[in-house]
């Protein structure tokens, strides 16, 4: 028996609206977009595999860190940090930097960005070991924000309180420790009013230190020990 007039129409619109969805379904697939899964547990790095913390400037040929200063790291030879600056660095002789030791300039455009340091008296050969690395260039900066030419106010305010030091035996050069930056391997060199002394000492001895410290003190050179652990 033939279907009614009324009853087509409904099971036409009936399977147009089924169509009709549909379609809208596979485009709202088409145009969503993907949430990216978080990394698995297996993915996740340990706290021992984590990343160290970048420059403010986030170059890390800039970074001052208990493992080095640019491209010279903790246990490296002259060779090696010849092999791993980038183009257009290079790696001077050897020159007089202090009493029995030597600096190696690494310099980029005319500019001395730090010195590797060796013994003096020794050549200078692409095996000898890095005993330290110096830098007085204001380009460079610890994760926090430190380095040459930074106020030892602002320093306390990355670093933690600031205790002053020099000793006779070390031709008084003059040095800041932080009490939140323990690294005994990084060395801060401090100075104020040209190359005076930044602190202000009780006594004369052999060592002195002191917690107060002229308006004007601030960072001269930042070196960091090559020798020792990668960090304390």
């Amino acid at each position: 028996m033939p279907m009614p007039s009324s009853t087509r129409l409904s099971v036409l619109l009936l399977a147009a609206s089924l169509t009709l969805a549909a379609c809208q379904s596979g485009a709202d697939e088409r145009d969503a977009v993907p949430t990216p899964a978080g990394p698995s547990i297996a993915e996740t790095p340990r706290a021992d595999e984590a990343p160290p913390p970048s420059a403010p400037s986030a170059d890390a040929g800039r970074l001052i860190s208990p493992n080095g200063i640019g491209e010279a790291r903790v246990g490296m030879t002259v060779g090696a940090l010849r092999a791993a600056l980038p183009g257009g660095t290079t790696l001077g002789p050897a020159e007089p930097f202090m009493v029995d030791i030597a600096g190696l300039p690494v310099v980029h455009d005319a500019d001395t960005l730090y010195y590797a340091l060796v013994f003096s008296g020794e050549p200078a050969g692409e095996d000898t070991p890095l005993l330290s690395v110096a830098t007085r260039s204001t380009a460079f900066r610890t994760a926090e924000g430190v380095g040459p030419g930074t106020t030892l106010t602002e320093a306390v305010a990355a670093h933690g309180a600031a205790t002053l030091s020099y000793n006779t035996n070390d031709e008084s050069r003059e040095h800041a420790a932080f009490a939140g930056y323990p690294h005994r391997g990084v060395l801060f060199r401090v100075g104020a009013g040209g190359s005076g002394m930044a602190g202000t000492y009780a006594t004369q001895g052999e060592y002195n230190e002191t917690t107060t410290y002229a308006g004007d003190a601030r960072i001269l050179l930042v070196s960091v020990d090559l020798g020792g652990p990668v960090a304390d």
